[in-house]
């Protein structure tokens, strides 16, 4: 996987919201692609537009996210891949800023690479509905 490791790697808490995301976004901003695109699915509580793209796309869509969401812990991650093409397993636990709620969900990701750098990135959750607590 090489340099991909940057962009993939880890367990760990992520906090959205306030200073800490714009850092994690200008450190997640060297392996993104100038032309990088978000697409999320319809339906999820997060969705927005559905497509963000850019750099300003991203910063948008986690601003949207933290939103909903207070945190997201990564339990378990592997990804599987090539120079081109990234899968990514992820086991999440998002905590609701609404409700202080937590779930445990499984995501997919199908990432595509130029570059070295992130152009695309495809989330599949396995339980959508379980995103809205």
């Amino acid at each position: 996987m090489g340099g991909h490791g940057e962009v993939l790697r880890g367990r760990g808490r992520v906090r959205r919201g306030g200073r800490l995301r714009q850092v994690q976004l200008r450190r997640g901003g060297q392996v993104l692609d100038p032309e990088v695109v978000l697409y999320q699915a319809p339906g999820l509580p997060f969705t927005g537009t559905g497509v963000w793209r850019g750099r300003d796309g991203m910063e948008r869509f986690l601003v949207r996210f933290s939103e909903v969401w207070e945190s997201m812990d990564f339990l378990e991650q592997e990804h599987w891949g090539d120079a081109d093409t990234v899968v990514v397993r992820s086991v999440v636990r998002f905590r609701s800023r609404a409700t202080g709620k937590e779930v445990d969900s499984l995501i997919l990701q199908l990432i595509r690479v130029r570059n070295g750098r992130m152009l695309e990135c495809r989330p599949f959750y396995w339980d959508p509905a379980a995103t809205w607590i």
